[in-house]
């Protein structure tokens, strides 16, 4: 399976993802809105997964397998280190009961369930996550969902049905029911992959535009033919996103309407990076990107070492102290990246081996989450909820 041309303002756009939720997790106060930062996240990774697997379909190379062995050397790795961690931590840090729900959003995390296990309990925004090291773990969870379906239809209906209609109707689907949901469910809006797939989805539909001959050509025209008008966009776009970051606060219903002018504005500046404006050149600086190259384990880490603070000081720690705490999760994060993530990722490449180990080893995980929480069964957390 080939990889896709090397995009420097993508990681630029983690960046900024990462650190709209870092900052909104330490400081809330500061950055209402910064929590949107994952909606980010789900555009960005829709249009990168879209684009690898429109590019093997067209080459006759997708396999369904392979595709899942290379999520597994992508997810597993960083998330294993901190889940297990987080449960040896939550051993000496944490009283029963906390530890027992502990077990249960370690289970949730080892079988990508969160959403549902959180959608269970209290909202996103109830001062009590604070006590749940792994409550951020919803949106990877979110993300294996969409990857569980889409791929196999893209695979399935290649050549069949029109990739934009498929999408398209995904879409559509989603945001209707995310706009309905945020007016009668607040839990199931904000938790339930189908109130999601739509922002996923819109990341796959700006692959589309740049992956097929027929639609890039004429985008790439209009940006040609419309400089200005792309720049005043892209101006608007980043506009959107430090808007959407400072006005957009918990007690607003989430995300239906209130997410479409940042996921609007992240497709936007994915499709403009031809015109190279200043955002995308700003995006593009090697701070952004180095941030952006340690976005999925910085996300990972910084909220277990921010929860395990609450639960240390008993309640919000000192300014200095969440400080340090964003810089060590900054440093663990680099250290996952390069001494676990990279080596992990890129050994005996197209070997089943590698894989297989970090499969036994995640079920080693939930093993152990399941020692600690013993009620209902997993499944019991998603069988009889109302979609």
């Amino acid at each position: 399976m080939h990889a896709i041309k090397y995009r420097p303002d993508i990681d630029g756009l983690r960046a900024v993802a990462v650190l709209s939720v870092v900052f909104f997790h330490a400081f809330p106060a500061y950055l209402t809105g910064g929590f949107i930062g994952v909606d980010i996240f789900f555009v960005i990774s829709g249009y990168l997964i879209y684009s690898i697997i429109h590019q093997n379909l067209r080459d006759g190379q997708f396999s369904i397998a392979v595709f899942y062995q290379r999520r597994i050397r992508r997810i597993f790795p960083a998330l294993l280190t901190v889940v297990g961690l987080s449960l040896a931590a939550g051993y000496y840090l944490m009283l029963p009961d906390e530890m027992q729900a502990l077990g249960k959003h370690s289970l949730g995390a080892a079988t990508f369930l969160s959403n549902f296990v959180l959608w269970n309990e209290s909202g996103y925004f109830d001062t009590d996550n604070y006590l749940k090291p792994l409550m951020h773990l919803w949106s990877l969870a979110v993300e294996e969902q969409f990857y569980l379906v889409v791929p196999l239809l893209l695979g399935l209906t290649w050549k069949r049905i029109p990739p934009w209609a498929l999408m398209g109707a995904l879409v559509l689907a989603s945001f209707a029911y995310s706009v309905h949901a945020t007016g009668s469910n607040a839990s199931a809006a904000f938790f339930s992959p189908l109130s999601r797939f739509w922002e996923i989805g819109a990341g796959c539909l700006a692959g589309f535009v740049v992956s097929h001959a027929p639609a890039r050509s004429v985008w790439s025209s209009f940006v040609q033919a419309s400089p200005k008008l792309i720049a005043a966009g892209n101006i608007l776009a980043a506009a959107a996103l430090v808007w959407s970051c400072v006005w957009v606060t918990d007690k607003m219903p989430f995300p239906g309407w209130t997410a479409l002018p940042a996921i609007a504005a992240t497709v936007f500046l994915i499709l403009s990076f031809e015109s190279q404006s200043w955002v995308h050149k700003l995006l593009s600086l090697k701070p952004m990107v180095a941030v952006g190259l340690i976005s999925y384990p910085l996300y990972l880490w910084h909220w277990p070492i921010l929860s395990f603070l609450h639960i240390l000081y008993g309640g919000m720690p000192p300014v200095d102290v969440l400080c340090y705490a964003v810089l060590g999760a900054v440093v663990g994060a680099t250290l996952t990246y390069f001494a676990i993530e990279k080596t992990i990722r890129f050994a005996q490449p197209g070997s089943w081996l590698v894989p297989g180990i970090l499969l036994v080893l995640m079920v080693g995980v939930a093993a152990v989450g399941y020692h600690y929480f013993t009620p209902e069964k997993i499944l019991n957390l998603v069988v009889g909820k109302s979609l």
